[in-house]
């Protein structure tokens, strides 16, 4: 088949004569539709179909009017359907069905449908950004986030990062469209915000390197916001991610550099005073810790003083009760690396505050409060097995899925701290549950 029988419309020359007429390059008109400059070219060439969305957003780019010639739709590889009479074969209307679907699907898609979905989705167009971007934009793309955040808490799965990817890509659309200066910052401060769930979210799946790209997005968005309390979240959380990941210089390093900036909040400074307490205890450095949890403490008696003042998603994550849990973790981590009493103790006494303050909040900073509190009351000489025990049946018999990387590292250190030896039946129960949700017999926090 030469090239000329695989032009399936004729519109496509007048593609390229009204660009050119209008002085627009190629390369422009794929920005503006987001679709492959590559792609484009083989378009105007005739060497692939042109669909009516590619014309209309020709259209849109070139301020022209321009319209799809749907004298040839009949046509595919210059092959005519003829109708068949009711006494035809089942297997040749099947075919002749499968064919006339396949033209179908080649002038909608611009693929023919033996073509990888793949391939056809990664041709899609970009989502389209409202002509107009005005505040209620930025309310909808808040309440998007929102709903991304309590699904990811009700321990939703993978498709969530697609989806803030997803979103991010919609928001970053929009922001080029933003006339308003106000609307493009707060646009910028919404987006911020939903870089850094998405990015949260992706780490808890054990997606570290996206993680990491997501919130340097959060925090480039945040910056052009100019929004020092969601600098410092971003950074809070990059630190708290370092220190999971093991890279406990560059957690003390984002947390400074967020707290040398005067303007955030007493929520967002005690964050990270205790974030980098906990990149100190992961050092077994006890001064440390034993200092940035006080700063951390002081920074929360002026929590109710600033009421008034802060942004809504700040008590969804800075709260007393989480404060406390990552105080506690901090001085946990000091007990694994040194095994004092001091530091033991610390723990426990800010853990047991934080399981009391979050109570039965969901999400994984109560459950990885606990996880933790069991694990250091059956390994600590100063603990109490008995209530160690009691957390670790609760937790096993509570949890029904693990999809965090967290608490899956904390189940393990819950397996391994249970006590071994004469039959126990309750210890036995739980070591089982916890197996079986570390070996995920158990479907799908």
């Amino acid at each position: 088949m030469n090239k000329a029988d695989d032009k399936i419309y004729d519109t496509e020359g007048r593609l390229r004569a009204e660009r050119e007429r209008a002085s627009v390059t190629l390369g422009a008109i794929a920005r503006k539709t987001g679709k492959d400059k590559g792609h484009l070219s083989r378009v105007e060439k005739g060497e692939r179909p042109v669909t009516p969305m590619l014309v209309h957003d020709y259209s849109c780019a070139l301020g022209v009017a321009i319209e799809f010639d749907r004298g040839a739709a009949s046509h595919s590889r210059g092959k005519s359907l003829r109708m068949r009479n009711s006494t035809a074969e089942d297997s040749e209307d099947a075919m002749q069905r499968r064919t006339l679907l396949g033209s179908v699907i080649a002038a909608a898609t611009g693929a023919a449908a033996a073509v990888p979905i793949d391939s056809v989705l990664s041709a899609l167009p970009s989502h389209t950004a409202p002509a107009t971007v005005t505040s209620r934009d930025v309310l909808e793309l808040q309440q998007a986030t929102d709903l991304l955040t309590r699904r990811d808490a009700a321990g939703a799965g993978y498709s969530l990062v697609a989806e803030g990817r997803a979103l991010l890509e919609w928001a970053s659309n929009m922001a080029r469209h933003a006339r308003n200066e106000q609307v493009r910052q707060d646009l910028a401060a919404a987006s911020a915000y939903l870089a850094d769930r998405t990015a949260w979210i992706a780490l808890n799946l054990g997606h570290h390197s996206q993680a990491t790209h997501l919130l340097g997005v959060g925090l480039r968005l945040a910056t052009e916001a100019d929004d020092p309390n969601l600098s410092a979240q971003v950074l809070c959380d990059m630190a708290g991610h370092s220190v999971f990941i093991g890279k406990t210089t560059d957690a003390l390093s984002y947390a400074e550099i967020a707290l040398a900036d005067n303007r955030i909040l007493p929520h967002l400074r005690s964050a990270l005073h205790a974030v980098m307490a906990e990149a100190y205890g992961a050092r077994g450095y006890a001064a440390g810790v034993r200092d940035r949890v006080e700063a951390a403490m002081d920074c929360a008696e002026e929590f109710d003083a600033n009421a008034l003042d802060i942004p809504g998603w700040v008590p969804a994550f800075r709260t007393k009760g989480t404060l406390s849990a990552s105080t506690g973790l901090a001085a946990s981590l000091l007990f694994d690396a040194r095994q004092t009493k001091t530091a033991s103790l610390l723990a426990m006494d800010h853990l047991e505050t934080a399981v009391e303050a979050l109570g039965s909040r969901p999400g994984r900073s109560a459950a990885l409060t606990r996880l933790r509190l069991a694990t250091l009351h059956l390994t600590s000489d100063d603990g109490d097995r008995g209530r160690g025990l009691s957390i670790a049946q609760d937790m096993a018999t509570e949890m029904t899925h693990v999809r965090s990387v967290r608490v899956q590292r904390e189940l393990h250190s819950l397996y391994s701290a249970l006590p071994q030896g004469k039959r126990d039946p309750v210890r036995d129960d739980v070591r089982l549950r916890v197996a079986t949700l570390l070996d995920g017999q158990v479907a799908g926090v």
